[in-house]
Parts: structure tokens; C-alpha cells; sequence
């Protein structure tokens, strides 16, 4: 039995008329089982005409590695098939070949995803020092961004980060196409991950990406609000607002919001209000069963900014933003002035009849707050609200 097994096996993957299947299921079976598989073997079956009969002896080059498959390996790596070309660039990673640049230039930029994500890998693998210059040096966009990407993961320091964030910022002032722009937006946002690199850091492309927002298409400002978010940009408050408020659909909108919450500085007033008022509206939309309440944090992180102006201003208009209103309450000093209790009154009248559970809350901590008071008139709203207590 070991003698027909040992001889049928070769003979099923050698012979054209067979199946691709049955083909690939010999070389497997010889692959873990035996008989070895020989170096002429493999080196004839991997230039088969059938694509996934090449594809498959030139896998198992990658695990059953000998120096003899080198040339063949990087041959394989202009092939007519996506596949093979794939399926080469992990055998290569698996049996530690390092071909140049050149030979990976293709298939990084190809339009096939898993293709030019196997090269890209291959390249994380190869010394930096080789490749890093002609990558940020190319005008090739989409070689740019998979060797930049590459890059940032095989070298992740701020240096390294930052060439990649200039690179972007001069490539941006030619001409880039929309899926260009989005996927070097994306990754500028692993660059200042890596880096961990401030707006101090790099500020004319800070200020470079906060001229481009808003831009016409929704993907693009989702993504460029995640940079800005991240590098602080806070003077163009104005134009976030307006995006803020430009109809966006209720999804987009809530994105926008969460994100402009994390911006420190930079906000009037006005545009505080703006922001609270988005969140509360959006919180009460429906949602996971989380939802509203992940709103609420953001809100009551972001009202931790507010100075006591604002807070007198969220408090006026209770009625539209009890959830913003009732984390204003935590920020009040122990005495609050004349004005701040004014304000807590006029609130308590405003949402006195309201039945929602964020407007009964915050009726309970106004009247907490103006009975430690020792103001008269707050003192006599408690006394009438609250006779017998």
C-alpha cells in the first residue's frame, strides 16, 4: 500500500487531465503525509497552466523552503494570475526571501486588495533603509500610501511619522483623486497614532487639513474630523458648527458631534450650546440600548469646559437640554452667586411640568442645590414647592 501511495500521489499532481482539486489535494497530502516533495517536482508543477495547481506548488515553495526556489519564488512574483502573485509574496514572507522594490512596485499599487496587501507585508519585511526613501520620494500615490503604511508599521517612531505626515501635506498640493485623498487621510491618522505626533509637531499640515474641511463628501470630512480631532484644531469653530448644522443625516451628524465634544478651546459660547444642544437631540433618538447613555457621557465631559457664563447659558435653556443642564449642577461652587441662582430658578419653572426622566432628574438637583442655599427667594421656591418637607 505505501509503494501505490507513494507513486500514485506525484502521478495524480503531475497529470494536466486531472482536476485542479484533485491536483492540490495530492500536493497537500504529500505535503503532510509524503511521499517528499522533490525539488523537480515543485519547480515543474509551478509553472503549470492551471492557476490554482501554480498558485498551490508555489505555497508549499514557502514552506518546504531550499535555496533552489529563490529565483523561482521571485519570478513568480510577475505572473499573469493575482492569485499566484499573492500567494508568492506570502510564501516569500513565510521562507524569508527579500526581493527589491522594483519587483514589488506592481503589485503594491494593484487594484486587488488581498494582492497589494500580501506585497505590502512582504515589504514590512524587508530593511527600511532599502525602500524608505524611495517611497516618500515616489509620485506614485497608491505606491505612496501602501510603502508609507508599511513604513509606519516596520518603523513606528515620531521621525519616521512625521516624513510620512510632510510627504501627505506636499502631495496634497497637486492634484489627488477621491479615493487617493481618502485612503492618505487614513493614513495620516496611523502616522500620528504611531508617532504619537501633536499639531506642535507638524503645523502647517494641521493647518493644511483644517482648509480642507468641510469638503463636499461626507467619507472625506468623516475622516479629516478624525485628524483634526486628534491634532486639536479649534479655530475654525465656525465652520465646524456649520457642518454641524448643515442637514446631515442623523447618523453622520451623530458622528460629527462626539467628535467636536473631544476638541478642547477654541469654542464661543454660543457654539458650546450649539454642540450640547446636537447632543441632546441625538440622545433622544433611537438607538442601541446603549446609545443614550454613551451621549449623555460625552455631553457631561464636554460641559466640563464650560466657564461660569456658560453655564449660566446651558442653564436658560433647560428646557431644550436637561442632560446638559443636570451635569452643569456638578460643576457649581458650593455657593453659587446671585446670577447662577437666578438661573436655577428660572430653569426649575421651565421644566417644572415635564414628565421625561432627564427633566425630573434635573428638577430634584435645582431644588438640592437652591435648598443649601441661603438665598431668600431660592429658600421660598423650595418652601412653596416643598411645604411639608
Amino acid at each position: 500500500q505505501a509503494d501505490r501511495w507513494n507513486a500514485v500521489l506525484p502521478a495524480i499532481a503531475r497529470t494536466t487531465k486531472n482536476s485542479s482539486r484533485f491536483r492540490t489535494r495530492a500536493l497537500d497530502l504529500m505535503h503532510l503525509y509524503g511521499p517528499p516533495l522533490s525539488e523537480e517536482l515543485l519547480s515543474n508543477i509551478s509553472k503549470d497552466d492551471d492557476v490554482n495547481v501554480r498558485a498551490k506548488a508555489i505555497e508549499l515553495m514557502g514552506w518546504r523552503y531550499k535555496p533552489a526556489y529563490k529565483a523561482r519564488l521571485i519570478d513568480a512574483l510577475s505572473d499573469e494570475e493575482a492569485k499566484v502573485r499573492r500567494v508568492a509574496c506570502e510564501a516569500m514572507v513565510r521562507a524569508k526571501i527579500r526581493p527589491e522594490l522594483q519587483n514589488l512596485k506592481p503589485l503594491l499599487t494593484s487594484t486587488n486588495r488581498f494582492e497589494s496587501f500580501a506585497a505590502r507585508r512582504l515589504l514590512e519585511t524587508m530593511p527600511a533603509d532599502s525602500w524608505q526613501d524611495a517611497i516618500l520620494g515616489t509620485d506614485d500615490q497608491r505606491l505612496f500610501i501602501q510603502g508609507g503604511t508599511a513604513l509606519l508599521l516596520a518603523q513606528p517612531n515620531k521621525t519616521t511619522s512625521i516624513a510620512v505626515l510632510n510627504r501627505i501635506h506636499e502631495l496634497f498640493g497637486g492634484y489627488v483623486a477621491d479615493a487617493e485623498f481618502v485612503d492618505m487621510l487614513r493614513l495620516a491618522q496611523i502616522a500620528i497614532e504611531r508617532g504619537q505626533v501633536t499639531a506642535e509637531d507638524i503645523p502647517e499640515v494641521a493647518a493644511a487639513l483644517g482648509n480642507e474641511f468641510p469638503s463636499s463628501d461626507v467619507t472625506m470630512n468623516r475622516e479629516l474630523l478624525r485628524l483634526l480631532v486628534a491634532l486639536n484644531v479649534n479655530d475654525i469653530g465656525d465652520r465646524y458648527i456649520a457642518y454641524l448644522q448643515s442637514g446631515l443625516e442623523p447618523e453622520e451628524q451623530l458622528q460629527v458631534a462626539l467628535h467636536l465634544a473631544l476638541i478642547d478651546g477654541g469654542w464661543t459660547g454660543d457654539q458650546r450650546v450649539a454642540i450640547l444642544q446636537s447632543l441632546e437631540s441625538l440622545r433622544k433618538q433611537k438607538g442601541g440600548a446603549s446609545r443614550g447613555g454613551y451621549v449623555q457621557n460625552v455631553s457631561r465631559r464636554f460641559v466640563k469646559q464650560l466657564n461660569a457664563d456658560e453655564q449660566r447659558l446651558v442653564l436658560s435653556q433647560a428646557a431644550d437640554m436637561p442632560t446638559s443642564a443636570l451635569a452643569v449642577l456638578y460643576l457649581l461652587p458650593e455657593s453659587p452667586d446671585g446670577q447662577t441662582l437666578a438661573a436655577l430658578r428660572q430653569a426649575y419653572d421651565a421644566i417644572e411640568d415635564r414628565t421625561d426622566d432627564a427633566s425630573q432628574q434635573l428638577s430634584v438637583g435645582i431644588i438640592a442645590v437652591l435648598g443649601e442655599s441661603a438665598d431668600d427667594e431660592s429658600m421660598a421656591l423650595v418652601r412653596q414647592k416643598y411645604p411639608n418637607d
